[in-house]
């Protein structure tokens, strides 16, 4: 009777383990993402095209496949992407176009994840697409020839600003922080940051401008750093490098840097390398790094030493943000984002670098200036967690010195509620504030 149940449950445990376990053969589910070459796959302003091929069959070859991808922009006109090998044909012509330098037509994303590159600006001012595809003879498959439709969903941005999620999502955000500071008042700091873009009809080039405010309720305010500046930015073709979505040449022209006081007054401009590496693009978690190079050139007007200011002005920059976003599944809390940053300026000649000192007699801090080329290193790292769009809590903490003084923040922690907004033109890449950071 023993062995009798022994047998029992050996074959129930087998027969469940045959029937969980995939026959082999067994067809799948392939995702197809179509990106707009110019930007890359994952890019945040793009529109999350996918298809999803159902039933597909062992031997299924993607790289295989002919594309036909029919783009209706939304001023009317309409164009008829074909694969041709690794390049597409437009419109029937007899001439062809790459996706992009370093990337094949299909790239391979994941296993069961690939992504469609069309040339670049396939993509723009999208008003409808259809998919298609033509699989080779001798196999067969229920998608074979099918027509897959995409309608953009209808932005809900009014004609000036509308509600984001996120900081990577948004164009401009403002933020009110109390922080109980040691050995002084509490603190309650304004933070806020612009940026606003337009493109060049027909060309990579956008025209703009940004604005930037980090300061507080004390006289002596730690930090004290306005900025606004002209924009130019120019998207470099797609890299070789799969991850790096792509590659930007941001230039601040003629960036004002000028205190509360108006002390400390500092023109530059600032040609920046921008090149977004995307770490995990999948579900609900998006993760990426900004890494940024550059430098900084201009003239010192003003300052705390000299009303004359200290001339030239030449600066080396380097960097790198973080973004992180977590959809959540509940309706008081949509996302939680980790957003930081860390930059590092070099000066090459004398700037003015504020120290602080606590005079523990009078309880007052007091500002040293002084000039140096000593590195002018700056961190902060936030979470901010979003109830209901546009409004997020936010757990802020930052060290190290803006300009244009240079006053150094000691370790500061902050909490408080961010608005973050975008507007109808807004691009994503260009125009979010997470990428004018330095």
């Amino acid at each position: 009777m023993r062995h009798f149940f022994v047998s029992l449950l050996v074959g129930t445990v087998s027969l469940s383990l045959a029937i969980a376990a995939p026959a082999q053969g067994t067809p799948k589910t392939k995702k197809v993402s179509i990106v707009d070459a110019a930007l890359g796959a994952g890019a945040d302003h793009n529109e999350q095209i996918e298809i999803v091929l159902s039933n597909v069959p062992k031997d299924f070859k993607p790289e295989t496949v002919e594309w036909d991808v029919f783009v209706v922009h939304d001023d009317g006109t309409a164009v008829l992407f074909q694969s041709s090998g690794v390049s597409w044909t437009v419109n029937g012509a007899s001439t062809t176009q790459p996706p992009a330098p370093g990337h094949e037509l299909l790239t391979k994303e994941d296993t069961d994840a690939f992504s469609l590159y069309l040339p670049a600006g396939a993509l723009s001012n999208l008003g409808s697409l259809v998919v298609s595809l033509k699989i080779p003879p001798g196999t067969s498959a229920v998608f074979d020839g099918k027509a897959y439709p995409y309608t953009p969903p209808k932005k809900a941005c009014s004609f000036l600003l509308c509600p984001a999620a996120d900081k990577a999502g948004s164009a401009i955000y403002a933020t009110g922080l109390y922080s109980p500071a040691f050995n002084s008042q509490a603190q309650y700091t304004i933070d806020a940051e612009g940026v606003l873009t337009f493109p060049v009809y027909r060309s990579r080039l956008r025209l703009g401008g940004s604005f930037n405010v980090a300061t507080d309720n004390r006289p002596s305010a730690d930090p004290d750093s306005y900025i606004v500046s002209g924009l130019l930015d120019w998207y470099i073709k797609a890299s070789p490098w799969k991850r790096i979505q792509y590659v930007l040449l941001r230039t601040n022209v003629g960036e004002y840097e000028f205190d509360r006081q108006t002390t400390t007054k500092t023109i530059v401009s600032s040609p920046v390398l921008d090149f977004p590496v995307r770490l995990r693009h999948k579900g609900g978690l998006n993760t990426s790094l900004l890494p940024y190079l550059g430098v900084e050139v201009g003239s010192n007007f003003s300052n705390a030493i000299a009303s004359g200011g200290s001339g030239l002005v030449f600066r080396g920059l380097m960097g790198s943000g973080f973004n992180g976003t977590l959809k959540t599944p509940w309706k008081f809390l949509s996302q939680i984002g980790i957003t930081a940053n860390y930059n590092v300026r070099l000066p090459s000649t004398n700037e003015v670098f504020t120290n602080l000192h606590y005079i523990s007699a009078t309880g007052k801090t007091i500002s040293l200036p002084v000039y140096s080329t000593q590195a002018r290193h700056h961190l902060t790292d936030e979470l901010d967690i979003t109830l209901q769009k546009p409004l997020a809590l936010t757990i802020k903490h930052e060290y190290g010195e803006l300009p244009p003084g240079f006053r150094k923040i000691d370790n500061k922690i902050s909490i408080g509620l961010t608005v973050m907004l975008s507007h109808k033109g807004f691009s994503g890449f260009g125009d979010s504030v997470t990428r004018q950071k330095w």
